[in-house]
């Protein structure tokens, strides 16, 4: 985790994140991008697969390196977009302290009524 100090910190911090809330929503952005990009570049790796199957049976090329580069820039973005949302006021990055991270709001006010 990126802030992973930070959290365990606020575990004996009695439940209250230890730094100023900007690291709070900065941890939260580097853990939501890690995990997207993560997710996506798993999903990815899939559809490669699948198209160098199709290719090969076709008997035509596979990917070349460019598409690679290309496709990965693509998740990189979606995923720095994605986790900026809440840093740009979509929503927020709150501590949670049964997870010992921040992480998006999930009950936000007047979300959930």
């Amino acid at each position: 985790s990126s802030g992973i100090n930070a959290e365990y910190g606020g575990a004996i911090n009695k439940g209250n994140w230890p730094l100023p809330i900007w690291m709070c929503s900065f941890s939260g952005f580097l853990d939501n991008a890690s995990y997207i990009t993560s997710a996506w570049s798993l999903a990815l790796g899939s559809i490669e697969r699948f198209y160098l199957v199709l290719s090969r049976s076709r008997g035509t090329e596979t990917m070349s390196h460019s598409v690679a580069i290309l496709l990965c820039s693509c998740v990189w973005i979606f995923s720095v977009i994605l986790a900026a949302l809440p840093v740009l006021g979509w929503n927020r990055y709150v501590y949670s302290p049964l997870t010992f991270s921040c992480a998006i709001d999930a009950f936000m006010p007047g979300v959930h009524k």
